[in-house]
Protein backbone atom coordinates (compact mmCIF):
# COMPACT_ATOMS: atom_id res chain seq x y z
CA UNK A 1 0.00 0.00 0.00
CA UNK A 2 1.80 3.17 -0.86
CA UNK A 3 0.36 6.36 1.40
CA UNK A 4 -0.12 9.51 -0.38
CA UNK A 5 -0.54 13.16 0.68
CA UNK A 6 -1.49 16.43 -0.47
CA UNK A 7 1.70 17.50 -2.45
CA UNK A 8 1.90 21.90 -1.99
CA UNK A 9 4.06 22.91 -4.50
CA UNK A 10 4.91 26.86 -3.49
CA UNK A 11 6.67 27.17 -7.16
CA UNK A 12 5.57 24.92 -9.70
CA UNK A 13 8.91 25.30 -11.76
CA UNK A 14 10.25 22.01 -11.49
CA UNK A 15 6.80 21.03 -12.63
CA UNK A 16 6.48 22.69 -15.72
CA UNK A 17 10.49 22.61 -16.85
CA UNK A 18 9.70 21.34 -19.53
CA UNK A 19 7.61 24.52 -20.62
CA UNK A 20 11.11 26.28 -20.82
CA UNK A 21 12.06 25.03 -24.42
CA UNK A 22 8.54 25.67 -25.93
CA UNK A 23 8.50 29.22 -24.63
CA UNK A 24 12.09 28.97 -25.93
CA UNK A 25 11.19 28.53 -29.55
CA UNK A 26 8.18 30.92 -28.97
CA UNK A 27 10.05 33.82 -27.58
CA UNK A 28 13.97 32.70 -28.00
CA UNK A 29 16.30 33.49 -25.15
CA UNK A 30 13.68 35.93 -23.83
CA UNK A 31 11.42 33.61 -22.55
CA UNK A 32 14.09 32.19 -20.21
CA UNK A 33 15.42 34.94 -18.67
CA UNK A 34 14.71 36.26 -15.56
CA UNK A 35 11.01 37.95 -14.83
CA UNK A 36 9.48 36.90 -17.86
CA UNK A 37 10.55 32.82 -16.53
CA UNK A 38 9.34 33.27 -13.10
CA UNK A 39 6.24 35.33 -13.77
CA UNK A 40 5.36 32.32 -16.17
CA UNK A 41 5.79 29.63 -13.43
CA UNK A 42 4.38 31.72 -10.30
CA UNK A 43 1.06 31.84 -12.63
CA UNK A 44 1.14 28.37 -12.76
CA UNK A 45 0.90 27.85 -8.70
CA UNK A 46 -2.92 28.54 -8.52
CA UNK A 47 -3.84 25.36 -11.37
CA UNK A 48 -5.35 23.50 -8.60
CA UNK A 49 -5.82 23.55 -5.05
CA UNK A 50 -3.34 21.85 -3.14
CA UNK A 51 -5.94 18.98 -1.35
CA UNK A 52 -6.56 17.96 -4.71
CA UNK A 53 -3.32 16.78 -5.45
CA UNK A 54 -1.64 13.17 -4.31
CA UNK A 55 1.95 13.21 -3.90
CA UNK A 56 4.58 10.89 -2.94
CA UNK A 57 8.56 12.18 -2.94
CA UNK A 58 9.45 13.54 0.07
CA UNK A 59 5.68 13.62 1.58
CA UNK A 60 5.35 10.61 0.41
CA UNK A 61 5.38 8.94 3.99
CA UNK A 62 3.39 11.57 5.45
CA UNK A 63 -0.76 10.89 6.01
CA UNK A 64 -2.47 14.74 5.62
CA UNK A 65 -6.09 15.05 7.70
CA UNK A 66 -8.61 14.45 5.48
CA UNK A 67 -6.65 12.79 2.29
CA UNK A 68 -7.35 8.88 1.64
CA UNK A 69 -4.32 6.76 1.10
CA UNK A 70 -3.70 5.92 -2.61
CA UNK A 71 -4.73 1.66 -2.71
CA UNK A 72 -5.28 -1.31 -4.74
CA UNK A 73 -8.02 -3.36 -4.63
CA UNK A 74 -7.40 -6.64 -3.25
CA UNK A 75 -7.18 -8.44 -6.51
CA UNK A 76 -4.05 -6.43 -7.25
CA UNK A 77 -2.07 -7.67 -4.27
CA UNK A 78 -2.86 -11.24 -5.22
CA UNK A 79 0.24 -12.83 -7.06
CA UNK A 80 -0.59 -13.35 -10.92
CA UNK A 81 -2.91 -10.39 -10.97
CA UNK A 82 -2.27 -7.71 -13.38
CA UNK A 83 -3.32 -3.93 -14.38
CA UNK A 84 -3.10 -2.61 -17.28
CA UNK A 85 -0.29 -0.01 -17.84
CA UNK A 86 -0.97 3.38 -20.04
CA UNK A 87 1.56 6.18 -20.60
CA UNK A 88 -0.14 9.71 -21.63
CA UNK A 89 1.62 11.97 -23.55
CA UNK A 90 0.75 15.88 -23.34
CA UNK A 91 2.04 19.05 -25.40
CA UNK A 92 3.29 21.32 -22.44
CA UNK A 93 3.81 23.73 -25.70
CA UNK A 94 -0.46 23.06 -26.79
CA UNK A 95 0.82 23.14 -30.70
CA UNK A 96 3.12 26.29 -30.57
CA UNK A 97 6.23 23.60 -31.11
CA UNK A 98 4.36 22.39 -34.36
CA UNK A 99 4.00 25.87 -35.34
CA UNK A 100 7.58 27.63 -34.57
CA UNK A 101 9.99 25.10 -34.28
CA UNK A 102 10.56 24.81 -38.17
CA UNK A 103 11.39 29.02 -38.30
CA UNK A 104 13.62 28.96 -35.27
CA UNK A 105 15.47 25.94 -34.41
CA UNK A 106 15.59 24.27 -38.65
CA UNK A 107 13.50 21.04 -37.42
CA UNK A 108 10.26 19.99 -36.89
CA UNK A 109 8.74 19.08 -33.61
CA UNK A 110 5.28 17.51 -33.41
CA UNK A 111 5.64 18.98 -29.55
CA UNK A 112 7.66 19.85 -26.39
CA UNK A 113 6.49 16.23 -24.58
CA UNK A 114 5.73 15.42 -20.82
CA UNK A 115 4.38 11.66 -19.73
CA UNK A 116 2.65 10.11 -16.80
CA UNK A 117 2.47 6.54 -16.17
CA UNK A 118 -1.38 5.69 -15.58
CA UNK A 119 -1.22 2.11 -13.53
CA UNK A 120 -3.16 0.70 -10.29
CA UNK A 121 -5.81 3.70 -10.93
CA UNK A 122 -3.81 6.39 -10.88
CA UNK A 123 -1.35 8.52 -12.98
CA UNK A 124 2.03 8.84 -11.56
CA UNK A 125 4.31 11.59 -12.98
CA UNK A 126 7.87 13.40 -11.71
CA UNK A 127 7.41 17.19 -10.81
CA UNK A 128 8.60 18.57 -7.31
CA UNK A 129 8.78 14.91 -6.27
CA UNK A 130 7.14 12.27 -7.49
CA UNK A 131 3.37 12.32 -7.72
CA UNK A 132 0.54 10.67 -8.34
CA UNK A 133 -2.75 12.11 -9.68
CA UNK A 134 -6.15 10.64 -10.78
CA UNK A 135 -5.79 9.90 -14.79
CA UNK A 136 -6.05 13.12 -16.87
CA UNK A 137 -6.84 15.45 -13.84
CA UNK A 138 -3.12 16.42 -13.43
CA UNK A 139 -2.25 20.69 -14.28
CA UNK A 140 -1.54 19.51 -18.00
CA UNK A 141 -4.68 18.99 -18.90
CA UNK A 142 -6.14 16.36 -20.99
CA UNK A 143 -3.41 13.99 -22.98
CA UNK A 144 -3.03 14.11 -26.68
CA UNK A 145 -2.12 10.55 -26.88
CA UNK A 146 -2.33 7.68 -24.90
CA UNK A 147 0.37 4.66 -25.46
CA UNK A 148 -0.47 1.50 -24.55
CA UNK A 149 2.12 -1.02 -22.44
CA UNK A 150 0.34 -3.86 -22.25
CA UNK A 151 -0.31 -5.19 -18.69
CA UNK A 152 1.88 -5.80 -15.34
CA UNK A 153 1.54 -7.97 -12.80
CA UNK A 154 4.04 -6.45 -10.56
CA UNK A 155 2.45 -5.80 -6.91
CA UNK A 156 1.58 -2.24 -6.02
CA UNK A 157 3.41 -2.77 -2.80
CA UNK A 158 6.52 -3.61 -4.94
CA UNK A 159 5.88 -0.79 -6.62
CA UNK A 160 6.37 1.31 -3.73
CA UNK A 161 9.21 0.05 -2.81
CA UNK A 162 10.50 0.78 -6.13
CA UNK A 163 9.22 4.23 -5.58
CA UNK A 164 11.17 4.62 -2.34
CA UNK A 165 14.33 3.71 -4.09
CA UNK A 166 13.83 6.02 -6.60
CA UNK A 167 13.10 9.33 -4.27
CA UNK A 168 16.51 10.42 -4.03
CA UNK A 169 17.02 10.27 -7.62
CA UNK A 170 13.76 12.02 -8.32
CA UNK A 171 13.94 15.17 -6.45
CA UNK A 172 12.65 19.51 -6.76
CA UNK A 173 16.80 19.17 -6.32
CA UNK A 174 17.75 16.76 -8.82
CA UNK A 175 15.58 17.42 -11.62
CA UNK A 176 17.15 18.84 -14.61
CA UNK A 177 15.43 19.84 -17.88
CA UNK A 178 17.44 17.77 -20.28
CA UNK A 179 19.33 15.04 -18.23
CA UNK A 180 16.60 14.00 -15.34
CA UNK A 181 12.88 15.18 -16.32
CA UNK A 182 9.44 13.78 -16.22
CA UNK A 183 10.18 11.52 -19.46
CA UNK A 184 12.82 10.35 -17.67
CA UNK A 185 11.08 8.91 -14.95
CA UNK A 186 8.38 7.81 -16.55
CA UNK A 187 10.71 5.41 -18.79
CA UNK A 188 12.34 4.14 -15.59
CA UNK A 189 8.67 3.22 -14.18
CA UNK A 190 7.45 2.06 -17.55
CA UNK A 191 10.83 -0.34 -17.83
CA UNK A 192 10.38 -1.70 -14.29
CA UNK A 193 6.42 -2.78 -14.57
CA UNK A 194 6.61 -3.88 -18.20
CA UNK A 195 10.25 -4.34 -19.69
CA UNK A 196 9.32 -1.98 -22.47
CA UNK A 197 11.21 1.10 -23.48
CA UNK A 198 9.87 4.64 -24.17
CA UNK A 199 9.81 5.99 -27.58
CA UNK A 200 12.83 7.60 -28.26
CA UNK A 201 10.64 10.66 -29.80
CA UNK A 202 9.73 11.29 -26.58
CA UNK A 203 13.04 10.46 -23.77
CA UNK A 204 15.24 11.87 -26.47
CA UNK A 205 13.65 15.61 -27.15
CA UNK A 206 16.57 17.53 -25.42
CA UNK A 207 19.06 15.77 -27.26
CA UNK A 208 17.13 16.48 -30.57
CA UNK A 209 16.88 20.25 -29.67
CA UNK A 210 20.17 20.73 -28.67
CA UNK A 211 21.34 19.16 -32.09
CA UNK A 212 20.33 22.42 -33.90
CA UNK A 213 22.28 25.78 -34.19
CA UNK A 214 20.53 27.50 -31.29
CA UNK A 215 20.42 24.45 -29.13
CA UNK A 216 23.93 24.76 -28.85
CA UNK A 217 23.90 27.65 -28.05
CA UNK A 218 21.30 27.14 -25.03
CA UNK A 219 23.26 24.39 -23.57
CA UNK A 220 25.31 26.34 -20.96
CA UNK A 221 22.35 28.82 -20.36
CA UNK A 222 19.97 26.03 -18.94
CA UNK A 223 23.01 24.29 -17.23
CA UNK A 224 23.15 27.84 -15.14
CA UNK A 225 19.14 28.30 -14.88
CA UNK A 226 19.57 24.43 -13.16
CA UNK A 227 22.12 25.52 -10.84
CA UNK A 228 20.06 28.15 -9.97
CA UNK A 229 16.92 26.02 -9.44
CA UNK A 230 18.81 24.29 -7.15
CA UNK A 231 20.04 27.23 -4.84
CA UNK A 232 23.60 27.35 -5.69
CA UNK A 233 23.71 31.49 -6.55
CA UNK A 234 26.15 33.53 -4.96
CA UNK A 235 26.59 35.69 -8.16
CA UNK A 236 28.43 38.61 -5.70
CA UNK A 237 31.35 35.88 -4.37
CA UNK A 238 34.14 35.76 -6.49
CA UNK A 239 35.07 32.76 -8.19
CA UNK A 240 36.97 30.93 -5.85
CA UNK A 241 34.40 31.17 -3.68
CA UNK A 242 30.99 30.20 -5.02
CA UNK A 243 29.31 28.96 -7.88
CA UNK A 244 27.73 31.38 -9.99
CA UNK A 245 24.36 30.18 -10.96
CA UNK A 246 22.64 32.36 -13.33
CA UNK A 247 23.43 35.99 -12.44
CA UNK A 248 22.19 37.39 -15.95
CA UNK A 249 18.68 35.44 -16.36
CA UNK A 250 17.63 36.45 -12.67
CA UNK A 251 18.30 39.64 -10.46
CA UNK A 252 20.47 37.90 -7.25
CA UNK A 253 19.70 40.00 -4.08
CA UNK A 254 23.26 39.19 -2.85
CA UNK A 255 25.69 42.25 -3.71
CA UNK A 256 29.08 42.94 -3.82
CA UNK A 257 30.59 43.89 -0.16
CA UNK A 258 34.14 44.63 1.34
CA UNK A 259 33.88 44.30 4.92
CA UNK A 260 36.99 42.96 5.53
CA UNK A 261 40.32 44.84 6.95
CA UNK A 262 43.68 44.35 9.34
CA UNK A 263 41.91 46.41 12.02
CA UNK A 264 45.61 46.31 13.87
CA UNK A 265 47.20 48.24 11.01
CA UNK A 266 44.87 50.37 9.98
CA UNK A 267 44.77 51.78 13.90
CA UNK A 268 48.41 52.06 13.33
CA UNK A 269 48.02 54.46 10.57
CA UNK A 270 45.80 56.22 12.24
CA UNK A 271 47.56 56.49 15.38
CA UNK A 272 50.50 57.63 13.33
CA UNK A 273 48.30 60.71 11.52
CA UNK A 274 47.09 61.66 14.60
CA UNK A 275 50.38 61.82 16.17
CA UNK A 276 51.88 64.20 13.38
CA UNK A 277 48.74 66.34 13.83
CA UNK A 278 49.51 66.71 17.69
CA UNK A 279 49.36 70.58 18.42
CA UNK A 280 48.00 71.88 15.38
CA UNK A 281 44.59 71.61 16.59
CA UNK A 282 43.27 69.02 13.84
CA UNK A 283 44.22 66.12 16.20
CA UNK A 284 41.75 63.76 17.56
CA UNK A 285 39.96 65.02 20.75
CA UNK A 286 39.88 63.44 24.15
CA UNK A 287 36.32 62.74 23.56
CA UNK A 288 36.95 61.92 19.80
CA UNK A 289 39.31 59.28 21.00
CA UNK A 290 37.27 57.84 23.60
CA UNK A 291 35.08 56.93 21.21
CA UNK A 292 37.38 55.53 18.84
CA UNK A 293 39.64 53.19 21.00
CA UNK A 294 37.00 50.78 22.02
CA UNK A 295 34.97 50.98 19.10
CA UNK A 296 38.72 49.53 17.13
CA UNK A 297 39.15 47.17 19.87
CA UNK A 298 35.36 45.75 18.71
CA UNK A 299 35.91 46.25 15.16
CA UNK A 300 39.17 44.03 15.64
CA UNK A 301 37.49 41.01 17.15
CA UNK A 302 34.18 41.25 15.19
CA UNK A 303 32.18 42.38 17.91
CA UNK A 304 29.28 44.69 17.46
CA UNK A 305 29.91 48.35 18.06
CA UNK A 306 25.79 48.95 19.25
CA UNK A 307 25.17 51.86 21.28
CA UNK A 308 28.80 53.54 20.22
CA UNK A 309 28.36 53.03 16.77
CA UNK A 310 26.39 56.38 15.72
CA UNK A 311 29.22 58.43 18.17
CA UNK A 312 31.84 56.59 15.86
CA UNK A 313 30.67 57.48 12.89
CA UNK A 314 30.38 61.19 13.83
CA UNK A 315 33.66 61.30 15.35
CA UNK A 316 34.94 59.54 12.33
CA UNK A 317 32.68 62.31 9.70
CA UNK A 318 34.37 65.28 12.25
CA UNK A 319 37.89 64.33 11.40
CA UNK A 320 37.80 63.77 8.03
CA UNK A 321 36.48 67.46 7.67
CA UNK A 322 39.41 68.18 10.15
CA UNK A 323 42.36 66.31 8.50
CA UNK A 324 44.49 66.53 5.54
CA UNK A 325 43.75 65.23 2.33
CA UNK A 326 46.78 62.53 2.33
CA UNK A 327 45.82 61.70 6.05
CA UNK A 328 42.09 60.92 5.43
CA UNK A 329 42.24 57.11 4.13
CA UNK A 330 42.13 55.50 7.14
CA UNK A 331 39.08 57.39 8.70
CA UNK A 332 37.25 56.49 5.20
CA UNK A 333 38.06 53.15 5.44
CA UNK A 334 37.27 52.42 9.09
CA UNK A 335 33.51 53.65 8.29
CA UNK A 336 34.32 51.13 5.04
CA UNK A 337 34.49 48.60 7.60
CA UNK A 338 31.69 49.25 9.62
CA UNK A 339 29.47 49.65 6.24
CA UNK A 340 30.56 45.98 5.35
CA UNK A 341 29.60 44.50 8.64
CA UNK A 342 26.22 46.71 8.95
CA UNK A 343 25.17 47.99 5.15
CA UNK A 344 21.84 48.47 6.12
CA UNK A 345 22.30 51.19 8.93
CA UNK A 346 25.07 52.98 7.63
CA UNK A 347 23.23 53.18 4.68
CA UNK A 348 20.16 54.59 5.84
CA UNK A 349 22.22 57.04 8.00
CA UNK A 350 23.72 58.60 4.37
CA UNK A 351 20.43 57.95 3.08
CA UNK A 352 18.49 60.37 5.50
CA UNK A 353 22.12 62.21 5.28
CA UNK A 354 23.77 62.30 1.99
CA UNK A 355 26.61 65.36 2.40
CA UNK A 356 29.20 63.05 4.05
CA UNK A 357 29.32 60.96 1.33
CA UNK A 358 28.28 63.36 -1.65
CA UNK A 359 31.31 65.84 -0.56
CA UNK A 360 34.13 62.38 -0.58
CA UNK A 361 33.06 61.92 -4.24
CA UNK A 362 33.76 65.41 -5.41
CA UNK A 363 36.85 65.36 -3.75
CA UNK A 364 38.48 62.31 -5.23
CA UNK A 365 36.46 63.17 -8.88
CA UNK A 366 38.01 66.81 -8.96
CA UNK A 367 40.80 65.99 -11.56
CA UNK A 368 42.14 69.36 -10.92
CA UNK A 369 43.07 68.34 -7.76
CA UNK A 370 43.74 64.52 -7.84
CA UNK A 371 42.93 62.47 -4.45
CA UNK A 372 45.46 59.98 -3.52
CA UNK A 373 44.70 56.46 -4.82
CA UNK A 374 44.55 54.80 -1.56
CA UNK A 375 41.71 57.31 -0.37
CA UNK A 376 40.02 56.79 -3.76
CA UNK A 377 40.09 53.32 -3.41
CA UNK A 378 38.82 53.56 0.45
CA UNK A 379 35.73 56.19 -1.22
CA UNK A 380 35.08 53.90 -3.72
CA UNK A 381 34.70 50.58 -1.27
CA UNK A 382 32.73 52.39 0.69
CA UNK A 383 30.91 53.18 -1.76
CA UNK A 384 29.94 49.30 -2.76
CA UNK A 385 29.51 48.61 0.68
CA UNK A 386 26.43 51.25 1.15
CA UNK A 387 25.42 50.05 -2.53
CA UNK A 388 24.65 47.02 -1.34
CA UNK A 389 21.31 48.23 -0.28
CA UNK A 390 18.21 49.75 -1.38
CA UNK A 391 18.71 53.23 0.17
CA UNK A 392 22.17 53.37 -0.11
CA UNK A 393 21.94 52.57 -3.91
CA UNK A 394 19.07 55.37 -4.36
CA UNK A 395 21.03 57.97 -2.33
CA UNK A 396 24.78 56.72 -4.00
CA UNK A 397 22.69 57.33 -7.41
CA UNK A 398 21.39 60.61 -7.09
CA UNK A 399 24.78 61.63 -6.92
CA UNK A 400 25.67 59.60 -10.26
CA UNK A 401 27.35 62.41 -11.97
CA UNK A 402 30.24 61.96 -9.28
CA UNK A 403 30.00 58.81 -8.76
CA UNK A 404 30.16 57.82 -12.23
CA UNK A 405 32.81 59.93 -13.34
CA UNK A 406 35.16 58.35 -10.30
CA UNK A 407 33.86 55.13 -11.59
CA UNK A 408 34.83 55.59 -15.74
CA UNK A 409 38.29 57.54 -14.34
CA UNK A 410 39.56 53.89 -12.26
CA UNK A 411 37.84 51.68 -14.42
CA UNK A 412 40.92 50.70 -16.46
CA UNK A 413 43.56 51.82 -13.08
CA UNK A 414 46.60 49.80 -13.63
CA UNK A 415 45.72 48.85 -10.06
CA UNK A 416 43.25 45.73 -11.08
CA UNK A 417 41.89 46.21 -7.17
CA UNK A 418 40.15 49.70 -8.38
CA UNK A 419 39.06 48.09 -11.35
CA UNK A 420 37.48 45.24 -9.57
CA UNK A 421 35.28 47.78 -7.04
CA UNK A 422 34.32 49.89 -9.86
CA UNK A 423 33.02 46.87 -11.46
CA UNK A 424 31.76 45.58 -8.12
CA UNK A 425 29.59 49.20 -7.78
CA UNK A 426 28.27 49.08 -11.29
CA UNK A 427 26.89 45.29 -10.53
CA UNK A 428 25.27 46.40 -7.31
CA UNK A 429 23.26 49.65 -8.80
CA UNK A 430 22.50 47.95 -12.00
CA UNK A 431 18.92 46.94 -11.01
CA UNK A 432 18.58 50.61 -9.99
CA UNK A 433 20.17 52.11 -13.29
CA UNK A 434 16.87 53.30 -14.26
CA UNK A 435 17.51 56.35 -12.04
CA UNK A 436 20.56 57.22 -13.49
CA UNK A 437 20.64 59.86 -16.61
CA UNK A 438 21.12 58.68 -19.86
CA UNK A 439 24.21 60.04 -20.65
CA UNK A 440 26.28 58.85 -17.44
CA UNK A 441 24.95 55.34 -18.20
CA UNK A 442 26.53 56.00 -21.64
CA UNK A 443 30.03 56.79 -19.76
CA UNK A 444 30.02 53.29 -17.50
CA UNK A 445 28.50 51.26 -20.26
CA UNK A 446 31.91 52.81 -22.27
CA UNK A 447 34.44 52.62 -19.59
CA UNK A 448 33.32 48.56 -19.18
CA UNK A 449 33.98 47.70 -22.98
CA UNK A 450 37.00 49.31 -22.87
CA UNK A 451 37.69 47.57 -20.09
CA UNK A 452 36.44 43.94 -20.69
CA UNK A 453 39.33 43.22 -23.41
CA UNK A 454 42.19 43.65 -20.98
CA UNK A 455 41.33 41.91 -18.01
CA UNK A 456 43.11 38.57 -17.66
CA UNK A 457 43.42 37.86 -13.80
CA UNK A 458 40.21 35.86 -13.18
CA UNK A 459 38.70 37.53 -9.99
CA UNK A 460 38.98 40.87 -11.93
CA UNK A 461 37.24 39.56 -15.24
CA UNK A 462 34.60 37.59 -13.18
CA UNK A 463 33.28 41.28 -11.83
CA UNK A 464 33.79 43.33 -15.19
CA UNK A 465 32.01 40.69 -16.98
CA UNK A 466 29.29 40.48 -13.80
CA UNK A 467 28.83 44.12 -14.04
CA UNK A 468 28.63 44.38 -17.69
CA UNK A 469 26.26 41.26 -17.91
CA UNK A 470 23.74 43.22 -15.35
CA UNK A 471 23.88 46.25 -17.37
CA UNK A 472 22.76 44.51 -20.17
CA UNK A 473 20.05 42.42 -18.68
CA UNK A 474 18.64 45.69 -16.98
CA UNK A 475 19.16 48.33 -19.58
CA UNK A 476 17.77 48.18 -23.01
CA UNK A 477 19.78 51.10 -23.83
CA UNK A 478 23.10 49.52 -22.60
CA UNK A 479 22.27 46.24 -24.68
CA UNK A 480 21.02 47.68 -28.16
CA UNK A 481 24.51 50.09 -27.51
CA UNK A 482 26.71 46.58 -26.98
CA UNK A 483 24.91 45.25 -30.05
CA UNK A 484 25.94 47.89 -32.39
CA UNK A 485 29.28 47.88 -30.93
CA UNK A 486 30.53 45.05 -33.67
CA UNK A 487 33.73 45.08 -32.81
CA UNK A 488 33.29 44.14 -28.73
CA UNK A 489 33.42 40.17 -28.18
CA UNK A 490 33.34 38.56 -24.78
CA UNK A 491 34.25 35.41 -27.19
CA UNK A 492 37.63 35.25 -25.71
CA UNK A 493 35.98 34.10 -22.41
CA UNK A 494 34.42 31.24 -23.73
CA UNK A 495 37.36 28.58 -23.23
CA UNK A 496 38.16 30.33 -19.91
CA UNK A 497 39.51 27.89 -17.36
CA UNK A 498 37.05 28.92 -14.84
CA UNK A 499 33.37 27.71 -15.40
CA UNK A 500 31.52 30.74 -13.96
CA UNK A 501 33.62 33.06 -16.30
CA UNK A 502 32.45 30.47 -19.08
CA UNK A 503 28.33 30.65 -18.21
CA UNK A 504 28.77 34.39 -17.56
CA UNK A 505 30.26 34.92 -21.31
CA UNK A 506 27.95 32.73 -22.32
CA UNK A 507 24.98 34.83 -21.12
CA UNK A 508 26.55 37.80 -22.56
CA UNK A 509 27.04 36.40 -25.59
CA UNK A 510 23.39 35.17 -25.87
CA UNK A 511 21.78 38.26 -24.63
CA UNK A 512 23.92 40.67 -27.18
CA UNK A 513 23.14 37.94 -30.09
CA UNK A 514 19.45 36.74 -29.41
CA UNK A 515 18.19 39.94 -27.41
Amino acid sequence: RIDTSSLYLPVYTYLYSSCIICYLLCFRITFITSHYFFFFFQAEDGIRDAQESRGLGDVYKRQVSGMEPLEAGPEMERSGSSTPVQVHVYDVSQGMARRYSKPLLGLFLEGIWHTGVVAYGKEFYFGAGITADSPACTPFGAPIDVLDFGHTTIPLRVLSKFLDALQHKYTADTYHLLDNNCNHFTADMVAFLTGANLPKVIVGLPETILESALGKLIRPLIDNMERLMSGSTNPASSPNTANTGSVLLVNSSQKALFPLADIAALNMKLESFNHELDGSGKEMSAGEKEVLDPAVEALAVDMPLDGIRDLTLQSLEALTGRWPVGSLYPLVDLIRVIAGRNPVMVAHRYWVNPGFIHKLLQQCADQSTPSPPGLTLMVLRLCCNISSTKEGREMLLAQAPCLFALITQNMMHNNVTMTTVCASIVFNCASSIHLVEREHLIGVLASLLQTVPHVSEKTVSFRVLMALGMLIWNSRLCQSLVLLKSDFSVDAFLSSEAEEIRLIAWEIKSLIELG
